[in-house]
This record gives C-alpha cells, structure tokens and sequence, in this order.
C-alpha cells in the first residue's frame, strides 16, 4: 500500500511542477514555480508578522502571550505559523482542507520560511504530521498536515515520521467548541505507534491550523511523556487572539 501511495505521490508531484498556473486563482504564471501564487492572490493573504504571542505563534494586539496561553498553557514549547486564518488566507486552508491538494506547495514552502522562528535547532528535527482517522482520510483522499509535512520535509531536509501517532477516536466537529471542551475531547485520540522512536527526539509537529491548541497539545503531552525531548509546533496558519 505504501509503494501505491508513495508512486502516486510522485506523480502528482510531476503534474504540479509541470503547471504554469497560479495555485490559488488558475492564473499564468511564466516563472512558477517562484512564485507559486500570482501578485493578486499573493497580496490579498494576511501573513502573520505583526506581534504574535511568545508561546503559540497566533497574532496578538500587543506583544508577549496571548490570553489563550495565560489561562491554559500549551504543552508544545513554541509554535509559530506564517498565516492569520482570517479573510482570504483563511478561504486558502479551507480551500486545500476541502480538496485543493496542490495548495500544500504553497502552504508548506511559507511554513518552511519562518521555522527558524521557533528555535535554533541543535539537530534537525523530526516532523510529525497530526494524523487523520482512517475514515476522514479515506473520505478526502489525502491527509492535508502530511501533504504540508511532505513539503516542509524536501523544503529543509527534515526527517520526517509520517506513522509515529495514529488517530483512534472518529474526528468529529469541533468549530462550535470551547476551548476547555476541545481539550476534554480531544483525551485519549491519539495513540504512539513506536514509544522508543520518541525518547530523546526533537520532534515538529505539522498541522493546518492552530485554534486553541487543544489538538497539538494533547499530542505533546503524550510524546513527552514516551520521552520526547523536545516537542515544537508549526501550523500554516493561526486564529488570531480574540479579545
């Protein structure tokens, strides 16, 4: 199943570098792919590089951390994310979440640009996609923080783990949510396939979008507690502080 997986990967590698397109809107573009979004596109996104807060990365108003990480602090030790899920960036993840696999070159490729915000890293560290259920991958034909991780992977030269944590529980919705109650949900999701592959590791986790951080923290807590090291985020876009 890997070898299918890994051939067709391959070839729609080969389909997108061989388009000429604008990633997002279809447009020419006679130097793609740099860039991979033509000028309109490219400038209509809010890029997160105002102040963001210490510990997540979301944009904040004001510096230092925001009102999330004060009243429940994440567990990774530093995120960071290139985007503001807010407007058109935000009608950009919904785009690639919802079928739109190739917008993971674009998404990964920023990611790739602002990891040196987390942390000068001693070793390359290991990126670890957050997993789908089987059924939610199966529905939409891909898992998008694997196909960012993919990219982020051949971007810097990270290894990366695609199999360590496999998802147990089905996904559900979770939009309409509290912060609080997304992190009782989200107990016990999530199962470590190799514990050993973990104990001293530095280890990036990869997703879409960062909310409350419910997701991503549940998955550190648990690698750490199989040993990890040291266990960052990167997500291609934040929700911004709210008052």
């Amino acid at each position: 199943m890997r070898l299918i997986e890994k051939f067709l990967d391959k070839l729609f590698i080969a389909n997108v570098e061989n388009s000429h397109t604008c990633d997002l809107c279809g447009k020419e573009l006679f130097s793609y792919p740099d860039p991979r979004l033509c000028d309109e596109c490219e400038q209509s996104l809010t890029k997160n590089q105002a102040f963001v807060c210490e510990k997540c990365g979301r944009a904040t108003k004001t510096e230092g951390v925001c009102n999330l990480c004060k009243s429940e602090p994440p567990t990774f030790l530093k995120g960071c994310s290139p985007l503001v899920y807010f407007g058109e960036s935000a009608a950009l993840i919904n785009r690639f979440k919802n079928g739109t696999r190739a917008l993971a070159f674009y998404l990964g490729e920023q990611m790739s640009a602002v990891v040196s915000r987390l942390t000068v890293f001693e070793e390359p560290p290991v990126l670890v996609p957050v997993p789908l259920a089987k059924q939610k991958k199966r529905e939409r034909g891909y898992n998008q923080a694997e196909e960012l991780a993919k990219v982020i992977s051949r971007a810097t030269g990270y290894p990366l783990k695609s199999d360590l944590i496999t998802k147990v529980k089905k996904d559900t919705q979770q939009k309409h949510l509290t912060a609080k109650e997304r992190r009782e949900k989200i107990i016990g999701a999530f199962h470590i396939e190799d514990r050993k592959f973990c104990k001293g590791k530095t280890l990036l986790l990869v997703d879409d979008i960062l909310t409350t951080g419910a997701t991503l923290s549940e998955l550190s807590r648990i690698l750490y507690n199989a040993g990890a090291k040291a266990v960052y985020a990167l997500t291609a876009c934040a929700v911004p502080e709210r008052d």
